[in-house]
């Protein structure tokens, strides 16, 4: 599911609640307390509070570093797979050969089925197995890589699905207080002072929860960078392996001018 914009979350909160102030309510709210509180918005008799700036600052660097989080996940995830079909299905790994390594093998195959020198034919059988021990190494490295991210995965998803909530939670309660303060200033009875109280107390309850939780956010950052670190030594085992195995293949053929160093070459 999309995210909702970080602007309709946070930057517009006087707009949203002033237009749809009925979105913001419980849903155990009575219908005539809802009716009232529509009307007393839509007449301007009752003053909507704000949440705080600093408030709003800190969650809206959690909504904008979700963004940046999940951009760099699909594009790591683009280098160990570049098919866009395999990744928008959720998978990381290519169906059973059709990885591009095992269908380039079997297309030597059958390249090799139509040459007539023995010769030939068995260099490309040696070519063909070296292939498909690719595939292997590639699928490795496509498994390895998305377990390599489990915490950046889980931001993006759980952590910031309870951010979502909390704010959510945070905006019904300060539309809470808006309506007992009003019928705290407008009757002044005792139980009416009691619940504004009740709002305010559990709306800055709420809001302090969720500052301590985008107080966190560095400790995120640290974690999420050590995992970025750890993808890429993952691609650097996988590519020493890859070359490892080519430079053998080409040595046991008999292969030698593409191995030389281009730099000691004239």
């Amino acid at each position: 599911m999309e995210n909702p914009p970080v602007e309709n979350s946070l930057c517009s909160i006087k707009t949203d609640r002033r237009e749809k102030p009925e979105h913001l309510i419980p849903a155990i709210r009575r219908i005539i307390d809802r009716c009232f509180m529509k009307i007393y918005v839509m007449r301007g008799k009752m003053e909507l509070r704000e949440l705080p700036d600093e408030y709003c600052a800190k969650i809206h660097k959690c909504f904008a570093y979700q963004k940046d989080v999940d951009e760099i996940i699909g594009r790591l995830e683009n280098v160990v797979q570049q098919n866009p079909a395999v990744r928008s299905a959720g998978a990381i790994e290519a169906k059973r050969r059709q990885n591009p390594f095992e269908l380039l093998a079997g297309s030597v195959k059958h390249f090799r089925v139509t040459l007539t020198n023995e010769e030939n034919k068995e260099s490309l059988v040696s070519i063909e197995s070296m292939l498909r021990r690719l595939a292997i190494y590639d699928r490795e490295v496509q498994v390895k890589s998305r377990r390599a991210m489990p915490n950046m995965r889980r931001y993006t998803s759980s952590e910031m699905s309870l951010l979502r909530k909390g704010q959510k939670r945070v905006l019904q309660r300060l539309c809470w207080v808006d309506f007992f303060k009003y019928k705290e200033r407008t009757s002044k009875t005792v139980v009416d002072i009691e619940n504004a109280a009740c709002a305010v107390e559990m709306c800055n309850m709420q809001i302090g929860m969720l500052k301590k939780y985008s107080e966190k956010l560095p400790e995120y950052k640290a974690a999420h960078q050590q995992e970025v670190i750890e993808f890429f030594g993952i691609l650097m085992k996988n590519y020493r392996k890859v070359t490892m195995d080519i430079i053998v293949t080409l040595e046991a053929l008999g292969v030698h001018a593409f191995l030389e160093d281009p730099s000691t070459t004239k």
